[in-house]
């Protein structure tokens, strides 16, 4: 399964520890666009490659969440 290419309102991160850059992408998008899309767990070409979820990334995403 492919989730197809990486575009101007998608965009692919394969870890959680890509968390800021991800922010930083949606944050750019939403200004562009007013629409996006972010997949954590693929490959930038659309490939999946999975992730092993448990309390670790779940915590470390909350302490890098910026507040609004």
């Amino acid at each position: 399964m492919k989730f197809g290419k990486e575009s101007e309102t998608l965009e692919f991160k394969r870890f959680t520890a890509e968390f800021s850059e991800g922010i930083i992408s949606i944050v750019a998008m939403l200004n562009k666009h007013s629409y996006d899309e972010l997949y954590f767990g693929i490959r930038n070409y659309g490939t999946p490659v999975g992730m092993d979820i448990s309390e670790k990334p779940f915590a470390m995403l909350a302490k890098q969440s910026p507040t609004i």
